[in-house]
């Protein structure tokens, strides 16, 4: 019977952003019947794995093909991969938590921007299709996951974390001046102190709800 592979680190997981069920299926990482489809499973690395690529526990649930309840039995007899947690599952209600307030309340479910199963583009395609309206450090956090952007100021190279909680003084730049032009060569990071010098005044609430709203789509 085939096995999960056992991921060396949690930061691994990114690499996966983009690949197949069939990709995945080939790395190891999940087993699928023969349609193409996950096939249930109860091991700590696909836990965690579900966890850093979904939006809630339920989502987690979901992608590993099992019910809720039973998510939360198994992951109450994991151990967490931070030890301030008993187990995993306090360690993901914490993270799950942090990434619901990242997306603020515009979209309370959007499983498909941490789904690794779906390619870029199509996520791309999804949030311009919807107008989606996201939170700009939590859209930050996922262009850089999505290897789209570097998280520090393309202009003095700022990169400083607050200590406190780990959030950033950055604001996205479009250069053409399309934000739905979500690209590496066209979105840029900018610091406060930069985009004040060189692109003018920092709004009044930081960071910024982004609207994606194609141009040809009206208001």
């Amino acid at each position: 019977m085939p096995r999960t592979r056992k991921l060396s680190k949690v930061s691994d997981l990114s690499n996966l952003a983009n690949k197949t069920n069939n990709q995945l299926a080939a790395a190891g990482f999940i087993t699928v019947n023969e349609n193409g489809k996950p096939l249930p499973s109860k091991t700590r690395e696909s836990f965690l794995f579900a966890i850093n690529n979904s939006s809630s526990a339920l989502a987690a649930a979901a992608f590993l093909g099992i019910h809720y309840t039973t998510f939360k039995k198994y992951a109450k007899l994991m151990a967490s991969p931070d030890p301030k947690f008993p187990n995993l599952l306090e360690w993901a209600k914490d993270l799950l938590e942090e990434k619901r307030q990242l997306v603020g309340e515009y979209d309370n479910t959007p499983n498909w921007l941490f789904n690794p199963l779906i390619p870029l583009d199509q996520k791309i395609q999804n949030i311009l299709g919807l107008g989606l309206t996201i939170k700009e450090d939590f859209f930050i956090k996922w262009l850089s996951a999505h290897g789209i952007v570097t998280p520090s100021c393309k202009l003095c190279g700022l990169g400083d974390l607050r200590s406190t909680d780990h959030s950033f003084p950055f604001m996205v730049v479009p250069l053409d001046s399309n934000l739905c032009n979500i690209s590496e060569t066209n979105l840029e990071i900018v610091c406060y102190n930069c985009h004040f010098y060189y692109y003018g005044n920092i709004p009044d609430i930081v960071p910024r709800n982004l609207k994606f709203l194609p141009k040809n789509k009206k208001k």
